[in-house]
């Protein structure tokens, strides 16, 4: 019996395939919201759709996207559970070239707003299957790396998007319409690139399990996570688990959205899906994410180029610490990463508030470079923790039966919390300072919830995080048939560590 504590060309085949999964589908939400950052400085786009940055208009731009998530959530988590993971990644990418195209070619506002409602449809189908799939299928060592790595590609795409506008801002001398239609069409790429990629990966194991394919997810299992042994300990232990657990949820359990709030287990998992998709829009990244050109505006940098400039730098500063974030997610624990990053996000929103009530309409270069700076860091504590974790926890919290509603639940909650925060952060922006320490604030409150209400998950296998949740689920662990084998290896020489990344491949 070989070794497993390392992959065969297979196993690395399906690390990169994954891995393009996971880039890909973040990508255009991530593009999305670099575009939109980006556009919403430009005269162009604002004049053409008749728009200042205080109309209703300008706001339901922007956040109709959060809305198209509301309507196609129990479409998204279907096509899931009935059709496979795979199909629910294709409808994403079906509906984001539909709205792409709608968005891209607009001659009103009407019709940018229902290809951007149908962009919020393709992100929201992509944000639910995306994590289940991965986590799913993907070998035990780097199924949380991937899983938040998958989250951390959002700000890929919004470091291209903010390149390309930076780009596009001087095309006839900014007058052209070009200047915010090129970037929309650009937008396609990912859509295209998902279709592309799809046919090579497999369907996940536990997907064709419950679907009363088991021989078909063994071989999966021993093609990818085995390296083509049949009775390697890694394969038999992932297997049996599977098996035992999924079919104990089908005799008691059904896939549908009842199933969230049936026993007080299943209500505790709902519970932390939907507070969790509160936090990752009510913790002040909305205010940056989208309306950065209004947070700079009150810190007194105004031009047109600066922001831009700064726009890039602090997409790329998000991408590297969420990479960051997602790399060390398995050591830093779950509770001590959200407990963190909240106290953080709120000091760092607290000195701000401060600053632009002190020092209003009286900053210095040294001041705005200040204000800079505090965006900069909180954006490092939220991109750290919450954007890996946002994704990697409700995919481990919840069940198989529970896993794709329970995905959805948290993206509808997210979606709803990121509407609701889009909609009124141009408002909320017009007595800024006091905006910053309320939500400070609620960020406070959020820590606070984390410290009574979250449980740790670390070290433990999907089915194994059951045991959190009342299930015995015996005493022998996935990862540490993993310590054993890389031990095993370590003592002949080989050394391959059981925290391994694709870094190390």
């Amino acid at each position: 019996m070989g070794s497993t504590s390392h992959l065969d060309a297979n196993g690395k085949k399906l690390v990169v395939y994954i891995f393009c999964v996971a880039t890909i589908n973040a990508l255009l939400q991530g593009y999305d919201q670099g575009m939109m950052n980006g556009i919403n400085i430009l005269p162009a786009y604002l004049n053409y759709f008749h728009m200042t940055t205080t109309s209703s208009v300008y706001a339901l731009n922007t956040s109709i996207l959060y809305l198209g998530t509301i309507f196609t959530t129990p479409v998204s988590t279907y096509v899931a559970n009935r059709f496979g993971r795979k199909w629910g990644l294709r409808l994403a990418a079906m509906l984001g070239v539909v709205g792409t195209c709608l968005q891209a070619g607009a001659v009103h506002v009407s019709m940018f707003i229902i290809g951007r409602f149908i962009i919020g449809a393709a992100v929201n189908t992509g944000f639910v299957v995306a994590p289940a799939y991965i986590a799913e299928t993907m070998h035990p060592s780097y199924r949380v790396f991937m899983v938040g790595f998958s989250a951390a590609s959002w700000y890929l795409g919004s470091i291209i998007a903010s390149f390309v506008v930076y780009g596009t801002q001087h095309m006839d001398n900014g007058l052209s319409n070009w200047t915010w239609r090129l970037p929309s069409i650009l937008q396609l790429l990912p859509s295209f690139m998902c279709l592309a990629v799809l046919p090579f990966v497999p369907e996940s194991p536990r997907w064709l399990v419950y679907q009363d394919r088991a021989p078909e997810a063994l071989e999966i299992l021993v093609k990818y996570h085995g390296n083509g042994i049949q009775d390697a300990p890694i394969v038999v232990l992932q297997y049996s688990e599977i098996v035992e657990t999924l079919q104990l949820e089908s005799a008691n359990q059904t896939t549908g959205w009842k199933e969230l709030i049936r026993t007080p287990e299943n209500r505790r998992r709902a519970m932390l899906c939907a507070t969790l998709g509160i936090m990752m829009y009510f913790s002040g990244n909305t205010i940056v994410s989208y309306y950065l050109g209004d947070v700079l505006d009150a810190a007194g940098i105004t031009a047109v180029q600066t922001q831009l400039a700064v726009n890039i730098g602090f997409s790329i500063w998000g991408y590297l610490l969420a990479i960051i974030g997602s790399v060390y997610a398995e050591k830093m624990g779950r509770r001590p990463a959200f407990l963190a990053c909240n106290i953080v996000m709120a000091v760092m929103l607290l000195i701000q508030g401060v600053l632009t009530k002190v020092y209003a309409n009286k900053f210095t270069p040294g001041l705005s470079g200040a204000i800079v700076l505090i965006i900069f860091l909180f954006n490092g504590a939220y991109s750290i923790a919450i954007t890996p974790l946002g994704y990697i926890y409700p995919s481990e919290i919840c069940n198989y039966s529970l896993r794709a509603n329970g995905v959805a639940l948290n993206e509808l909650v997210a979606h709803l919390a990121g509407f609701a925060t889009t909609y009124w952060t141009p408002y909320a922006m017009k007595k800024a300072w006091i905006y910053y320490i309320v939500v400070a604030i609620w960020d406070v409150l959020q820590a606070i919830f984390v410290w009574f209400y979250f449980p740790e998950t670390k070290g433990l296998a999907l089915e194994e995080v059951d045991a959190i949740f009342g299930r015995d689920i015996g005493e022998v662990k996935v990862m540490d048939v993993l310590a054993a084998d890389n031990k095993m290896d370590s003592e002949k020489g080989v050394n391959i560590s059981s925290e391994e990344t694709p870094t190390a491949l």
